[in-house]
This record gives structure tokens, C-alpha cells and sequence, in this order.
């Protein structure tokens, strides 16, 4: 699921059918499968061993808004390459660990259960023609087939920095990357003041002054103090904001 990204959007469409087959083949609750492998594709869309379409997208936006603030800044389309490969590792050691440790066990099934999916048990296991096409193929057959998957994407996104590198300098191709900053500048604007509202008024309520959260307002003033005055670094701001957040929602409770 965390590498299906390099399939785009299909991921959210083929991957959940499919798994919550292989969790009945198993033994275990379609549903838990359904969940299991969207959560998979969702967490980790972007995270892959392998440069896919989205760093692509990713790469096109990110070296046009870092030219807003230092024009002759340039970099390749695998800039953030070492990160998801880690995320990939990371999320798929973590998200193996809670389900195994957690979510199986707030999913039992039984086979009566199984059987009400209109589920034949019985036709699960392999064939003997199956046992002996995996037996003969073995680790080879696996890289194989994991390397069919990955290499056509890889090719594309291959020939598609080739060709960006080589027009890139051309009047009308940058014409077009910066016809892109206003509505790069425009959407990181509207999605910080639409998460500026949640966490000052909340989805549901309108801006007024007695739905106000104050605790949030002040936790925000801190952080802009944080960042402008003592120049701290946004990571640990972000941290800071997160354990001021959780010791309010701490005191209100003992309150």
C-alpha cells in the first residue's frame, strides 16, 4: 500500500478489494483488510523506494515557490528521495507493529462470519501448480516481478526530468513556472487560514468573539513569537506547540 502511490490514484481504487480478499484468505475480517490498506495508501501516498509522478508534481511547485525567495535556486526532481525511502521503511515497520499488536484484536472473525461473506474457505489455499511456480521462482521471481512493477514509472519520471532539464531555460517554459507562483502563493494561503479557523473557531462554529478558543490564540502567539523574535527552529515549534496543547487539554480535564 505505502508503494502503490506509484500507481497514482488507482492505489485507493485496486489495493482495498484486494486486501480485504487476502485478510479473508487468512482468516481475518475483510473489513480489517479494507481499512488496514487504506490507511496504508492514505499515510503513505507520497512515501516510496522508488521516484514515482508525485515527486514529479511535488518537485514542479517546490522549485518554483523556493524561486519567490531565492530566484537562482535549483534542484532535481529526486530532492526528496532519501526522506521517503526512510518513510517508507519507518512507516511500514510501524504500521505492521499496530496491526498485528492492536488492530487484529478489535477485528475476531469466525468462520461463520467469514461464510456470511459468501467466503469458500476451502478454495484458499494454493495449488499444487501454484506451489511449484513459487518454489521454482523463489527470491529471483519476487525481485523480478518487483522490479516490472517499479521500472516503467521510473523510466517515465526519468525522461520527463530529462526533457525539464533541457527546456527549462526556455522564455516560454519559464513563463509557464511563473505564471504557477500566484497560485502556488494562493494555495498555501488558503490552506493556512482555513487551519487557522478550525483551530481558532472550529469547523463547525462561525468566526465570533465568544467561540473564540483563547487557549489556541495564545499557543499561536507563542509560536509566532517563537519563530520571528528568537528565530527557533519550526520543528521544535511545532513540538512546543503540541505538548502546550496537550498539557491545556491535561488541566482542563482535571478542572
Amino acid at each position: 500500500g505505502i508503494n502503490l502511490n506509484i500507481a497514482g490514484d488507482a492505489g485507493f481504487i485496486i489495493l482495498p478489494p484486494l486486501a480485504a480478499v487476502l485478510y479473508m484468505s487468512i482468516g481475518r475480517s475483510p473489513l480489517l483488510g479494507l481499512y488496514v490498506a487504506f490507511a496504508s495508501v492514505s499515510c503513505g501516498f507520497c512515501a516510496n523506494v522508488a521516484l514515482g509522478l508525485s515527486d514529479a508534481l511535488a518537485y514542479s511547485y517546490t522549485e518554483v515557490a523556493a524561486q519567490m525567495i531565492d530566484p537562482s535556486y535549483s534542484e532535481s526532481i529526486a530532492i526528496n528521495w532519501y526522506f521517503l525511502i526512510v518513510s517508507c521503511i519507518v512507516l511500514t515497520i510501524v504500521g505492521t507493529i499496530l496491526v498485528e499488536k492492536v488492530l487484529v484484536h478489535r477485528f475476531p472473525t469466525t468462520k461463520e462470519q467469514l461464510q456470511s461473506y459468501d467466503f469458500d474457505t476451502e478454495s484458499t489455499g494454493l495449488t499444487p501448480v501454484q506451489k511449484k511456480g513459487l518454489k521454482i521462482a523463489g527470491i529471483p521471481g519476487a525481485v523480478i516481478a518487483t522490479v516490472s512493477c517499479i521500472l516503467p514509472s521510473c523510466i517515465i519520471v526519468t525522461v520527463i526530468t530529462k526533457l525539464y532539464l533541457k527546456y527549462r531555460k526556455m522564455d516560454l517554459f519559464q513563463g509557464v513556472l511563473n505564471s504557477l507562483r500566484p497560485a502556488v502563493v494562493a494555495m498555501i494561503a488558503s490552506a493556512g487560514i482555513s487551519i487557522l479557523i478550525s483551530a481558532f473557531w472550529g469547523k463547525s462554529s462561525g468566526i465570533s468573539l465568544g467561540a473564540t478558543k483563547w487557549s489556541m490564540v495564545v499557543i499561536f502567539a507563542v509560536c509566532v513569537v517563537l519563530l520571528k523574535k528568537f528565530k527557533l527552529n519550526p520543528v521544535w515549534v511545532m513540538l512546543l506547540a503540541g505538548v502546550m496543547k496537550v498539557g491545556e487539554a491535561m488541566i482542563a480535564g482535571a478542572m
